[in-house]
């Protein structure tokens, strides 16, 4: 890892790391200097993030120290004028000066300012703070889906398809058809807005899936498409893989983790569930889980619940069962604990046929 991240390959994209020097000296990769830069600083910063973990479960002091000097790189690609992650130049200053959020390409690949900004895994208490709180970071959110579905062709010089997609689903800056925003609808979790994430989850999974032709939206890299759907379906998303952190959603599938006659959750019945807009409380093992995320653990399968208590709009703080320890840091008092073959998928609905899990 140490060799990869301090060198770069006379060939090939993806061996090495192009701007590896600046990044260190600089704090980021400069605009100009290689391509898709500022992508590039919020990815190796996540990636020292993944190497940082990495070292520490081996016990080895000199890479932990090494990796989680830059881990907070994202910071240095942070305008807090415009509230974007932006392209910067050499010398400091902000590139672009006709910056224009809805460009695709410069220092982004295959994306915009609107997606890469929350490209922040490893850090979204950090992310909130930068931006100024939770009532900035959420509004921002929202405002992903609520601004106009506009394309500028940016630097590609012609649309692609992730452009055409991204119109295509009418969700304004929302781009699921490809990877980068895949984790961003689970964020709400962590501001305290958790009915949004539900939301937002299962308009996903609603709307831009299907049994037909056409049954994904955009991209289906190493299955990452279905595999997005099934998360968003148990209940969970993979925001943070190397810390065992995820998020949780409302869910659609009722063997597993879904409702019942009583409002109440168990492995009963199969099919999906669209009835009810957000779910303000979660249980596990019959206990009250007092956040909207929780450690995930495939060792043991625990009988996750959804209380009763439905909210169609924001009327529910859950806050009130949140200190700033478990909204900021991994909560251990709970495991969210289950094992995906156990989750059934409904036959020919929501999924394409040939789709096996």
């Amino acid at each position: 890892m140490y060799h990869d991240a301090t060198d770069k390959a006379p060939f090939g994209q993806s061996i090495g790391r192009s701007g590896w020097r600046d990044y260190y000296l600089k704090g980021y990769v400069p605009f100009g200097t290689t391509s898709e830069p500022t992508a590039k600083t919020l990815e190796y910063a996540y990636n020292d993030f993944c190497a940082m973990r990495l070292a520490q479960e081996v016990g080895n002091k000199t890479y932990e120290r090494f990796f989680g000097k830059t881990i907070f790189n994202y910071r240095n690609v942070y305008d807090p004028e415009s509230r974007f992650m932006r392209g910067r130049l050499p010398n400091g200053e902000w590139a672009q000066k006709d910056f224009d959020p809805t460009a695709w390409g410069g220092p982004f690949i295959e994306g915009n300012a609107w997606q890469y900004h929350w490209s922040v895994m490893h850090d979204i208490q950090g992310l909130i703070d930068l931006m100024g709180g939770e009532s900035n970071f959420t509004a921002k959110l929202d405002s992903v889906f609520s601004v106009p579905n506009t394309v500028k062709v940016g630097t590609y010089g012609r649309m692609i398809h992730e452009m055409t997609e991204m119109m295509m689903i009418d969700m304004g800056q929302y781009a699921h058809g490809n990877q980068p925003v895949h984790h961003m609808i689970y964020l709400y979790n962590y501001a305290g807005e958790p009915w949004k994430t539900q939301k937002w989850a299962r308009e996903v999974m609603r709307k831009l899936y299907n049994a037909g032709p056409d049954g994904y939206c955009g991209d289906e890299d190493q299955g990452r498409s279905r595999l997005g759907y099934l998360f968003d379906a148990v209940q969970f998303a993979d925001v943070l893989l190397v810390a065992q952190q995820h998020g949780a959603g409302l869910g659609g599938i009722q063997r597993g983790a879904a409702a019942d006659a009583d409002d109440t959750v168990g492995p009963k019945g199969t099919g999906l569930v669209h009835k009810h807009a957000a779910r303000s409380e979660h249980t596990l093992n019959g206990r009250l889980a007092k956040a909207a995320r929780r450690v995930h653990a495939l060792a043991q399968v625990g009988n996750l619940g959804m209380l009763g208590r439905f909210h169609d709009r924001p009327g529910l703080d859950l806050r009130q069962h949140q200190s700033r320890r478990h909204r900021s840091q991994v909560d251990r008092g709970y495991l969210i604990a289950f094992a995906i073959c156990h989750c059934g998928l409904p036959s020919g609905r929501y999924l394409p046929l040939d789709t096996t899990v």
